[in-house]
């Protein structure tokens, strides 16, 4: 029967224990036995200790109890003027300010509605009998105009584009 066996530690393993016990025992006795009156003064320096030991010996006393609140102070000097702001979101539309402007070309190519001077085109569109395309369209010139690029499919045909346009 193997395996009632006991198993003998090596002599390998024997010595390893007895290194060990020797080791943690005598750091037991160096903490038990060392003490102010063995060290020699001046034998430990601050480059010897350790960081969390600097630490404590270099904080201040703990403070006390908090006082009462003083007085206030004297008012600063005004601040700059800071920058304008962006502008806010554009409010309800009037409906009794809208207006519309058209305008009409024959053959294909670029045509401009703009609304008077002051005021803001809030959309467009193409028309037209004949409008095969249209390659690009929207606001121009600080929204006072609705351009549109138009193809048509008869040069001799025209194409329109109407903007709406608010009176601000």
């Amino acid at each position: 029967m193997k395996g009632n066996r006991r198993h003998r530690p090596t002599p390998a393993t024997a010595i390893a224990l007895l290194a060990l016990f020797i080791s943690l025992g005598g750091s037991a006795y160096a903490i038990n036995k060392i003490g102010t009156n063995q060290i020699r003064n001046g034998a430990v320096t601050k480059p010897k200790l350790a960081n969390n030991i600097k630490r404590q010996l270099n904080q201040k006393t703990r403070p006390g109890a908090r006082g009462a609140q003083g007085p206030t102070g004297p008012s600063g000097p005004t601040g700059t003027t800071g920058h304008q702001g962006d502008p806010g979101t554009d409010g309800i539309v009037d409906p009794n300010r809208l207006y519309e402007i058209t305008a009409t070309r024959t053959g294909s190519g670029a045509v401009t509605a703009t609304c008077n001077t002051g005021d803001w085109v809030l959309t467009g569109w193409t028309w037209g009998s004949n409008i095969v395309a249209t390659t690009s369209m929207g606001p121009q010139n600080a929204r006072r105009e609705w351009r549109a690029e138009i193809v048509l499919g008869n040069e001799a045909s025209t194409g329109s584009v109407t903007a709406t346009c608010y009176d601000r």
